[in-house]
């Protein structure tokens, strides 16, 4: 990911530093969370996969807390519910809520998904 990041910052002529954010233009420019929910519709059609870009966050957001439900094992002092509304940006801990929920759930075959994708990237 940094390589292709500073591909694509070389060739706009930005400084490495210029955009913290995570998806740039060919320009170099953050890519709007509208653009990035539509390139990801564009490919689950191309796919045949059913899916949209918030029920992608919200696979993240389950399989985080329960990520981070069980770090606090080793560090107790983690607020896992804390630490994802910072991840997710939320400004209301009610909104953060909602995946307390999931938890509820056997989230076992997301992580394995999950697990499985990581692995082939590698």
């Amino acid at each position: 990911m940094r390589e292709e990041r500073a591909i694509a910052l070389r060739s706009s002529h930005t400084r490495g530093d210029a955009e913290p954010a995570l998806f740039l233009t060919e320009h170099g420019r953050p890519l709007g969370a509208r653009r990035i929910g539509m390139i990801f519709s564009e490919a689950c059609k191309r796919t045949g996969v059913a899916g949209t870009f918030h029920a992608l966050r919200h696979t993240f957001a389950g399989a985080m807390l329960a990520f981070l439900r069980r770090q606090t094992q080793r560090v107790p002092e983690l607020n896992p519910l804390l630490t994802l509304q910072t991840i997710l940006g939320h400004s209301d801990p009610s909104t953060t809520m909602i995946y307390l929920r999931m938890l509820a759930t056997d989230l076992t075959a997301i992580e394995n998904a999950l697990g499985d994708m990581y692995e082939a990237l590698a």
